[in-house]
């Protein structure tokens, strides 16, 4: 341990931002026997294990180093040889998902997907001594997320996902940053603009819902399907967010982006997120400022804006052989223990969820996580959302942005709460785009891509296809049918790569990355692809 400590002591003195590549070394998984069923004495973990870990780019260099690290100085005679594999943490809990027996051993995702991976029992649950040490030792919100039915079934890893104000100090003094109007009005006097993206990104949209006490909540059932969705978006104080959400929609000083780039194209400040922190330091320097989110007025009345907030953190996946599982559990204590998850801020900026590792003074002092933490309060933990109501909560934006008068923006609520409340009555009828976006996923939950009735005879919906991921084809939910592709392409075929002979999947096969909108004729089937991006044109 004094060898682990001097590390951190040493990085205690220097803050490094950087991202990591993955390394070269490799392994395998290898079978075992033991039944698994009582805890382990760790007199008898000593052994070499060969396991795949799977965690995102940015540290995987860094786990790998840890994992050195831990078989350097554990005194339970534990040696692992281990790829560690980069892998985004969604696409992470899709696959384990669905195969739980995938051959990975500990991997990374986000809290919204803890209630599908307990339900295809990808998780395997620390024991109660190990649960009541993570319990104490870290954030009570990231442990709820780490947690279901109250059994502890993740370690926490973070607690830094959420929305900040990024602002430039020479434009912005201290004093407004509380006030949305007196940020546009600063913006405005020195000839700059304020960023948030407020069109048509649901999650930024849902902030001033939440600011005005609305609430969007899904309940599943015991095999994570969709029950039901208790959702006030549609109601009086919705309609005051809306009316909020108007005002900033129609000011000049508005720009629709969350990216911190904005600050060096005419933006004095940007809603983002921590992840660009490093860039905008690089745009404002010493002049860069940030802050919780701001209040915005109605009627007199301040409203604090809301956000979502989330939780990464590090799960076991189920093992045959109990005394492999205990021994992939004390390397899971390590990876999420306060030294990994200081040393973790130190080379990626990943905020911490350990409470001694967020009272160390220079993690307190890190302006982006501060401005996080300070926003807590009015944070909504994101948990496990329909994938159709991104799409409806989407369109809510540009619906509020048209409307003309408050007759106009109930319309837009009404159309929202209409749309919400049909999502619980998708059945076999109703369309989604499966692909390798989503892995191929048909079935009908949270995973799928739906298309929203456009109450005239055809439905739509939005999606970003990325590199080297765009083949697709529009399904009904559990069927792999072909009989909608590029062939039913009306208009906009310029944007599909059509291969050299007949496609005998039909699918859509796009020639670029980009964001599209697809509509489709319910009756006819036939489809209208519009490329809504730079790239895609």
């Amino acid at each position: 341990m004094k060898k682990r400590a001097a590390v951190i002591l040493t990085l205690l003195m220097v803050f490094v931002l950087c991202a990591c590549a993955s390394p070269a070394n490799a392994g395998s998984a290898v079978e075992t026997e033991a039944p698994k069923d009582e805890t382990v004495p760790a007199a008898d973990l000593a052994g070499e294990y060969d396991i795949t870990v799977w965690v995102p780019e940015t540290i995987t260099d860094l786990t790998f180093r840890q994992i050195d690290d831990f078989n350097a100085i554990n005194a339970d005679g534990i040696l692992f040889h281990a790829t560690v594999q980069p892998m985004e943490e969604t696409a992470a809990a899709r696959r384990l998902t669905a195969d739980p027996k995938t051959e990975v051993d500990l991997f990374c995702f986000t809290q919204e997907r803890l209630d599908s991976l307990t339900k295809a029992g990808a998780l395997d649950s620390p024991d109660e001594a190990d649960s009541e040490a993570v319990i104490a030792a870290n954030d009570a919100d990231a442990v709820d997320a780490a947690s279901a039915e109250g059994r502890l079934y993740a370690y926490p890893l973070t607690a830094d996902n959420g929305f900040l104000l990024y602002y430039d100090k020479a434009v912005i003094p201290e004093e407004d940053l509380s006030s949305l109007g007196k940020l546009l009005e600063d913006c405005k006097a020195a000839g700059k603009r304020f960023a948030m993206e407020s069109e048509s990104n649901p999650s930024y949209i849902a902030s001033w819902f939440f600011g005005t006490g609305c609430v969007s909540e899904w309940e599943t059932d015991s095999n994570g399907a969709f029950l039901s969705l208790k959702d006030t978006f549609a109601s009086p104080q919705g309609l005051i967010a809306a009316r909020g959400l108007k005002e900033l929609l129609s000011s000049k000083s508005f720009v629709n982006s969350s990216d911190v780039g904005a600050l060096n194209s005419g933006c004095a400040a940007v809603i983002s997120t921590v992840d660009g922190y490093s860039a905008a330091a690089d745009i404002l320097g010493e002049n860069l400022g940030t802050a919780e989110l701001p209040s915005f007025e109605v009627d007199g009345e301040e409203y604090h804006l809301g956000s979502f907030s989330g939780f990464r953190m590090l799960g076991v996946r189920p093992q045959e052989d109990s005394r492999r599982a205990a021994a992939l559990h004390r390397l899971a204590q390590y990876l999420s223990d306060e030294q990994g998850q200081l040393e973790r801020f130190y080379e990626v900026s990943w905020g911490p969820s350990n409470l001694a590792a967020l009272a160390n003074e220079t993690v307190g002092s890190h302006p982006a996580i501060a401005a996080v933490m300070a926003q807590k309060d009015h944070a909504v933990p994101r948990g496990r959302i329909h994938r159709a109501w991104w799409t409806i909560a989407g369109a809510l934006g540009a619906g509020i942005k048209s409307a003309r008068d408050e007759d106009g923006l109930q319309q837009a609520l009404d159309n929202y709460g209409e749309a919400a409340s049909s999502i619980l009555r998708l059945d076999a009828d109703a369309l989604l785009l499966i692909g390798d976006w989503n892995d191929w996923d048909n079935r009908d939950d949270a995973e799928t891509y739906y298309f929203v009735d456009n109450g005239d005879g055809t439905a739509s919906l939005t999606i970003e296809v990325p590199e080297d991921r765009m083949s697709g084809r529009i399904v009904t939910p559990g069927e792999l049918g072909t009989d909608r592709g590029y062939a039913q392409v009306t208009e906009g075929d310029e944007f599909l790569r059509r291969p050299g002979k007949k496609d005998s999947d039909n699918n859509l096969v796009f020639a670029a990355a980009g964001s599209y909108t697809l509509t489709i004729d319910t009756e006819t089937g036939d489809i209208v692809i519009a490329a809504n991006s730079s790239e895609a044109k």
